[in-house]
């Protein structure tokens, strides 16, 4: 064998060797390209606001242009407020809208004022949906104010995630006092049978949409037809509230009040 040709029997192995670490090393890099770290918690600021303030005094952000909010330096998502509504639906604030004009809607007592934020992972990281990102509502971490039934400010599901884990929306309830959110229930009676309802939401641990006082509540009929009784159940950490009505004429529709009285405030 000539010296030429073992030089070059010898550098074939050597090229073939190179050519695989290359190819591994490339690999490896679009293995860690790929990863994506799970997002652990989720963080945002907001300010205690009292009654006459402005609502805009409730938020700190990082950037009102974009509407984005204050988050912990160096986290791994924004949050980017949404909108605000009353109770009623009537919207306050909606995406893309004046701020500098609807911000300084007055904070009022004993109106809930539902603020929806959305968490959006920067690159490299994903939110958690399973359970539809349940866990980022039970660990919500909001500094500057007390959050839990009956606190500063109360965190509930929001509309909304990401399959792919890249967003999640998460609903802001805050009230000075109690408030009752969303539809009114209805009951039908008919004249000498006695007809029963249970009030009752899946969401909450009260039976209707309550925030602004801790629990257990009793529920009491303050204006209801002849006939009426009301009982409140509470059990394992729920306050259900059972009506029965029976109807002794016929009556046209009305509206039949009932009073939920919460530990602090009715």
């Amino acid at each position: 064998m000539t010296k030429r040709k073992f030089l070059f029997s010898a550098i074939i192995p050597v090229f073939a060797l190179c050519c695989t670490i290359l190819l591994g090393t490339s690999a490896l890099k679009t293995a860690k390209a790929d990863e994506t770290t799970i997002i652990e918690s989720l963080e945002v600021k907001m300010n205690k606001a009292e009654e006459g303030n402005e609502i805009s005094s409730l938020f700190e952000f990082e950037n009102q242009e974009e509407m984005l909010l204050k988050v912990p330096d160096g986290a791994p998502y924004t949050a980017k407020l949404i909108y605000i509504q009353y109770n009623t639906g009537v919207s306050i604030y909606e995406e893309g809208a004046d701020w500098s004009f609807f911000g300084k809607t007055k904070i009022e007592k004993n109106e809930p004022y539902i603020v929806r934020v959305k968490f959006e992972a920067k690159a490299g990281h994903k939110l958690d949906v399973s359970g539809e990102g349940e866990k980022y509502v039970e660990s919500m971490k909001v500094p500057g104010l007390e959050t839990g039934k009956g606190k500063d400010i109360e965190v509930w599901s929001g509309s909304g995630y990401s399959m792919d884990g890249s967003a999640k929306e998460v609903d802001f309830v805050y009230s000075l006092g109690i408030s009752r959110l969303g539809l009114y229930p209805s009951i039908y009676p008919e004249i000498g049978k006695a007809v029963t309802t249970t009030y009752a939401t899946s969401y909450t641990d009260t039976a209707y949409w309550i925030a602004g006082a801790p629990g257990p509540f009793e529920y009491k009929a303050v204006v209801a037809p002849i006939g009426t009784e009301v009982q409140t159940v509470n059990v394992f950490g729920k306050s259900t509230c059972h009506v029965q009505l029976t109807a002794v004429n016929a009556m046209s529709g009305g509206t039949m009040l009932i009073r939920a009285g919460g530990r602090t405030d009715d």
